[in-house]
């Protein structure tokens, strides 16, 4: 007979309104919460620095939470069959929760795990985990559309949040392998608590006059300072789904004027994309490497190994585009915008493959959740299901009038901006779209140059 039931703790680092953790609680058995240190998880190449100090402050802060309840977080290293498996025969052939991924990295972490151990994947809390919104013939929709409509029904009928622990029910764990990880610098811009969580999360949809109520007007600002800023907390799960989306209809139903509900409405949606995206990955894993529109194939993509370097190290000439790229590199999250902004620079204006700046962004973004990351990428390069056009190439000094009219986010990251010390853009800008669409085109009529 088992003596507890293990929590596999992955990208849910929190114990309110977790639907893995009540399940393991439901057996009525002391639950163990568990985390594996990976190595493959922190590696350099594959972490940068701002996700890999972010990850250990949050799982400080988890086990801080579980010995609130008189328990604590058992922190394993090593592979997780060989780690989960272990210890769930250790304490009587245990049975494993967790929260079911989309990636095809978490899904080989599950089947590795389920051959060593008694696994139940639980669906996360959302509106709708991937596989829910289908089209009749069990596949992802391609177009949002179609799938928000769904989405919209299903979020009239939000569940309860899912039941919390009580102290006594987590057992005790051995956390001394959390000494070893990086901290975050003090003063980072993602804080990484679940209180953190919690206050912006606040302070975004309440109020009399919450953020969420002008987001519509304010969410493309290239400074970030219209959004919510949330997505770090959603990435790894110091928030629910379902938290944030109780939060946006709250704040719909709170909107004073029809412009605050519009703006609410729009809100909500940012995040129905999100389970959209999610969706769509789990239904076709080569979508972090494969372009979905196989025309696209037949892209001649440069090799330019120094345009990649500048345009990775901010000095590409653009003043926005540097801004963005120098904003990430220190920090680890830049806006929606600065994010399409500096990936079309990329693909189109210097014809570089997607999949290398994809690359560069998940090693180094906080927030990088493999299919807003990687779908992110082929919508801008005109790949993806549901892609933006391919002929669409932004230019970039015409984003920053529209978006940084002020001009004081591009001279905050690129202080050189319009003066002697300026870099020599790499390309002229008609020049490369008009390259870019001509490169594009021939691939859009099966001709390859």
């Amino acid at each position: 007979m088992p003596s507890a039931a293990i929590w596999w703790a992955r990208t849910d680092l929190r114990l309110e309104d977790n639907p893995a953790l009540a399940a393991a609680l439901a057996t009525g058995l002391p639950v163990q919460a568990v985390f594996v240190l990976e190595p493959e998880l922190w590696a350099p190449e594959r972490t940068g620095p701002h996700r890999s100090s972010f990850l250990a402050d949050a799982l400080r802060d988890l086990h801080a939470a579980i010995c609130g309840l008189g328990g604590g977080l058992e922190v394993i290293q090593g592979p997780p069959a060989r780690a989960i498996g272990g210890l769930a025969v250790a304490m009587g052939g245990a049975p494993v929760f967790t929260q079911a991924g989309h990636s095809p990295y978490a899904r080989r972490q599950e089947a590795a795990v389920e051959r060593a151990a008694g696994l139940v994947r639980v669906p996360p809390a959302a509106v709708a985990a991937p596989g829910v919104i289908t089209r009749d013939d069990g596949t992802p929709f391609t177009l949002f559309a179609a799938f928000h409509r769904r989405w919209n029904v299903r979020l009239g009928t939000l569940p309860e949040p899912a039941p919390s622990p009580l102290p006594g029910q987590l057992l005790a764990g051995d956390a001394a392998g959390l000494a070893s990880l990086p901290r975050q610098e003090q003063g980072a811009r993602c804080p990484a608590s679940r209180v953190e969580a919690g206050h912006r999360l606040h302070r975004f949809s309440s109020g009399p006059t919450p953020p969420a109520h002008r987001y519509l007007r304010d969410r493309e600002r290239l400074d970030g300072a219209g959004g919510s800023a949330l997505s770090p907390y959603l990435r790894f799960g110091l928030l629910s789904g379902l938290e944030v989306l109780r939060a946006g209809v709250a704040a719909l139903a709170s909107a004073p004027a029809r412009s605050a509900a519009t703006s609410a409405e729009a809100w909500l949606r940012e995040n129905a994309w999100r389970e959209h995206l999610a969706a769509q990955l789990a239904a076709w894993p080569h979508l972090t490497r494969a372009n979905h529109d196989a025309r696209m194939d037949r892209i001649a993509w440069r090799d330019d190994p120094d345009g990649l370097r500048a345009w990775q190290d901010g000095r590409t000439g653009y003043p926005p585009v540097d801004a963005a790229m120098r904003e990430l590199s220190a920090s680890g999250w830049i806006s929606n915008r600065a994010r399409m902004l500096a990936a079309s620079f990329l693909v189109k204006h210097l014809l570089i493959d997607w999949r290398k700046g994809e690359r560069h962004f998940r090693r180094l973004l906080v927030d990088a959740e493999p299919a807003a990351n990687a779908l992110g990428w082929q919508q801008v390069a005109g790949s993806g299901p549901g892609a933006q056009p391919w002929f669409r190439v932004l230019n970039p000094l015409a984003q920053a009038e529209r978006f940084d009219p002020d001009n004081r986010w591009v001279r905050r990251w690129v202080q050189e901006a319009g003066s002697a010390e300026s870099i020599a853009p790499l390309v002229e800008h008609s020049s490369a779209r008009e390259r870019a669409i001509s490169v594009y085109r021939m691939a859009m009529r099966g001709e390859r140059k």
